[in-house]
């Protein structure tokens, strides 16, 4: 298995993200490893959904400023 996952929860929301298409597979990654850096800040072992939302949230605002 992924040993880089996130919780079950947030890969469910990457891959839902993934399968209607509103994420690349380059997003995918680039914000699991954000949630990874907001999980390793909080000092938590896995990123949790919260932290794979953030990174989508950031994702959706900085695509909106380009």
């Amino acid at each position: 298995r992924g040993k880089y996952r996130a919780e079950k929860s947030a890969m469910n929301i990457l891959f839902d993200q993934l399968d209607e298409g509103r994420l690349s597979a380059r997003s995918f990654h680039r914000i699991l490893r954000l949630a990874w850096s907001f999980a390793d800040l909080a000092g938590r072992l896995q990123p949790s959904k919260e932290d794979v939302e953030r990174g989508v949230e950031m994702k959706i605002h900085l695509a909106r400023d380009l």
